[in-house]
């Protein structure tokens, strides 16, 4: 096999990549402490390790650049021969002095500084005993020492009583080095140093700790773990690095003159590696004396990360308790983990995503840090960004989803044994409004209990179902006003929905008393349904409505119709789907046929006939038509074209009512996530001007809901949204459809085969990407123009979603059925 296979092989960050999470090697352009720039938009820093905030200090800054004009950019050289200035000697005299040991020795960077000490130190005959979480660098020095034939002797994390049972067995009189973290990286857990260091005086060993995290964070002026336990005379050594709270870039070991002097003239990893840049030093060395000018920074670090851990607590996540400045906030899901993350990004808060196999499963987590330059804003605003996506995800309904599983498990057996049908028409039904968020947690699982014998329908993402109905995170209601009802049984069991939208805008621009119903889904059980239907009718009879209309779930820009053919058939992304016999509910309960549309396929391989052909290669032969694919670059720019081409060119549309800025934005946000640029098609042509126009769009998005039912089942509750991105991650490969959104040319450009030309842009793009169909959905069996355009692309209207409309009578008490 050839050696870089495993490379090949290796696909797993590029699904990320291209699912659109991926949360690492984020470039930063701009550093200005608790805040910096990262692809051109300014973001909340919550996941350095800059402590003290000193990384943007000017006083440091200054340090660095007069360091550069005095020595140069580098040493060019080891600190063994040409690369010692006057400044390393500053530097490690100052740090022995600080940590009160009798000296100090620079390296290169902290890594290095591991594996120039622990493999030094301990050989043949020799033992290194190691906590199981130390740091990669520790890792990487003990390997190194069992290469010299040292032994590496591992016990489990911060487990006193496992090192003293494990160091009890080694020969009493053999040398030994007890190595540990001081404060524990990923966790920011302090290490048990009193019984450590009593252990090791018993059993021979010495002890060195890593204070990468704990120096500038705790101890007396920020002297780090033996400080902070009272033991500096007990800890034989200390190292470091200055990547963190000293804001540069290097690393150190202080501890007996002796030792120190033997590692400097012993340690491979000094001897052949360049010494530290002269700007590196100068910088720690500044920042070492702003550390012991200043230890106020120290207190308000710790206030600020304590402050966190109280109110993440509050909110109910799960967190690692510890007195650092490291919180990490548990979300126990690596799928999960990756889309908190990107919501934080995209909302303007970095922290880091830590995933198996970083940490252990069930322990992925948002590891967050903190600095001493975060002010009380900076942590409101990723507070409130946290409680949000943590209820959108569901992260802080983990206990109320596992009693409501328990809870419908009662019913579950009832469900699978006679299908969603109530046979008993004098069952109590009782109505009742939706009120609060477990409520709607109801309202968004039902079609799971419904739908599970049907092989076409594709389980929703719960977040973008709460979404949908969320009055305050949802833009639409600001011209709109709803209510949500539940039916249920004598028992408490969930058995039908409904929702009633009075659309204000609709309202506005038709003159009309139009009410809209949606949402609904039942038990085939006429009685529920006409209870359920009743609730919405009275409450937009109480409104003022005089027309119910529906399903519209909740406006004309979302979810439209009824499904009543192609039940064989899978919905396409953003589009529903229902059983065969809702059709029958709405019907009996009073709703006629108001409009039908259709949807299309478009079969790429018969989808460019030599009509099609002749047509459209003669407009580009005589027109100065160009289309370009939408521009990622300048997605905003692009959002505010389509908004502007979207209120001209559908305006004439039945029902049609102009998207908000706000609800343009939300819906941007969403397709961002799942758009392919190639497939958002702008056709351009020569204004009176001469400049190039836009005279018509098309909007096409890849048909996820293949992946998602290629792959495993999609549950409700917690593992909803991870499950479905798992399966668009894993199944991308089964996506060979993509859905035709929009596609449209502006009034005075219709009738010249531009849409014909889009088509066939679309198609032939298709093609190249191993696309084979198209869903244009919905279009309106009455758009002529249209279907005609669909029709010479071969394609077939194999799907078809109904509207119904219902007269409300004022005064009307729903008769129709029991509640």
């Amino acid at each position: 096999m050839d050696l870089f296979q495993k490379c090949y092989d290796f696909t797993r960050a590029d699904e990320v990549k291209d699912a659109g999470y991926y949360p690492y090697f984020r470039a930063i352009e701009e550093n200005e402490g608790p805040v910096v720039q990262i692809e051109g938009k300014k973001v909340i820093m919550a996941g350095s390790n800059n402590y003290l905030g000193l990384t943007a200090d000017p006083r440091v800054k200054e340090a660095a650049i007069k360091a550069i004009e005095r020595y140069g950019t580098g040493c060019s050289g080891s600190r063994y021969l040409t690369g010692t200035v006057r400044l390393h000697e500053e530097l490690e005299h100052e740090m022995a002095d600080y940590f009160q040991k009798e000296a100090c020795l620079l390296f290169s960077t902290g890594y290095q500084t591991a594996q120039g000490v622990i493999p030094t130190l301990c050989q043949r005959g020799d033992y290194v005993v190691s906590d199981k979480d130390n740091h990669a660098c520790i890792v990487a020095g003990n390997l190194m020492s069992r290469g010299m034939y040292g032994e590496v002797v591992r016990y489990n994390h911060n487990d006193m009583a496992d090192l003293h049972r494990r160091i009890s067995k080694l020969p009493k009189d053999a040398p030994k080095l007890i190595v540990t973290d001081g404060v524990f990286s990923t966790s920011g857990e302090i290490v048990e140093l009193p019984k450590l260091i009593e252990y090791a005086k018993e059993f021979n060993a010495r002890v060195m700790v890593d204070d990468a995290h704990a120096v500038g964070v705790i101890g007396e002026g920020g002297r780090g773990t033996a400080s902070y336990f009272n033991l500096v005379k007990e800890t034989d050594m200390t190292m470091g690095t200055f990547s963190k709270t000293f804001a540069s870039l290097g690393g150190f070991v202080v501890g007996e003159e002796r030792v120190i002097n033997y590692i400097k003239h012993q340690s491979p990893a000094l001897i052949f590696s360049a010494s530290p840049t002269p700007a590196s030093v100068a910088a720690a060395l500044e920042t070492l004396r702003i550390l012991r000018a200043e230890p106020e920074r120290i207190t308000r670090l710790i206030d600020n990360a304590n402050y966190m851990r109280t109110e993440f607590k509050k909110m109910g996540f799960r967190i690692i308790e510890s007195k650092t400045a490291i919180v990490p906030v548990i979300i126990g899901d690596d799928i999960k983990t990756l889309i908190f993350w990107k919501k934080l990004y995209d909302a303007g808060v970095f922290v880091n995503a830590f995933v198996v196999p970083g940490v252990m499963q069930g322990m992925q987590m948002m590891r967050t840090s903190y600095m001493a330059t975060h002010e009380k804003h900076h942590l409101d605003r990723i507070l409130e960004l946290f409680h949000e996506i943590g209820e959108e995800l569901g992260v802080l309904d983990e206990d109320e989803s596992q009693a409501m599983q328990t809870e419908e498990m009662s019913v579950e057996m009832t469900i699978k044994a006679k299908a969603p049908t109530v046979k008993s028409s004098h069952i109590g039904i009782h109505i009742r409004k939706v009120d609060g968020r477990k409520d709607k947690l109801k309202f968004v699982r039902l079609p799971w209990d419904l739908y599970e014998k049907e092989k076409s329908w594709v389980p929703p993402l719960e977040m973008d179902r709460m979404r949908l109905i969320d009055e305050v995170k949802n833009p639409f209601y600001k011209h709109a006003t709803s209510q949500l009802f539940l039916a249920q049984d004598e028992k408490g069991k969930i058995l039908g929905r409904i929702g009633a939208v009075i659309n204000h805008s609709h309202n506005d621009i038709y003159q009309d008393k139009v009410g809209f119903v949606g949402f609904f889904d039942s038990v085939n059980d006429q009685h529920v349904a006409n209870a359920l239907f009743g609730a919405a009718e009275d409450f937009l009879r109480s409104h003022g409505m005089t027309e119910a209309r529906g399903p519209i779930s909740p406006s004309i820009n979302d979810e439209v119709g009824l499904l009543v053919e192609g039940f064989e058939y899978p919905p396409a992304v953003m589009m529903p789907y229902h059983p065969p016999y809702y059709q029958n509910l709405w019907q009996k309960a009073g709703y006629d046929k108001a409009k039908d549309m259709l949807a299309w396929l478009i079969t790429e391989t018969k989808s460019l006939s030599p009509k099609i052909e002749r047509v459209t290669n003669l407009l580009r032969e005589r027109s100065k038509v160009h289309i370009r694919s939408l521009d990622m670059k300048n997605y905003e720019r692009e959002v505010d074209l389509i908004r502007d081409l979207y209120g001209r060119g559908w305006e004439e549309n039945w029902g049609a009512v102009p998207l908000t800025p706000e609800e343009i934005i939300m819906l941007a946000a969403e397709l961002k996530q799942i758009i392919d640029p190639d497939f958002v098609l702008f056709a351009e042509a020569p204004g009176p001007d001469g400049k190039p126009q836009t005279i018509g769009f098309a909007l096409c998005v890849p048909d996820i809901n293949q992946a998602f039912l290629a792959g495993k089942p999609i549950p409700k509750g917690a593992m909803n949204l991870p499950s479905a991105i798992s399966n668009l991650m894993t199944k991308k490969k089964a996506i060979d459809k993509v859905r035709i959104i929009l596609l449209g040319v502006m009034p005075e450009y219709r009738g010249r085969a531009i849409d014909a030309l889009m088509y066939r842009e679309i198609m032939e793009l298709a093609k190249k990407k191993g696309i084979k169909f198209g869903e244009a959905s919905w279009v309106l069996e009455d758009n002529v123009m249209m279907s005609r355009a669909a029709q010479v692309m071969n394609a077939d209207a194999y799907k078809r979603y109904r509207v119904y409309e219902k007269p409300l009578y004022q005064g009307e008490v729903n008769l129709k059925g029991p509640w």
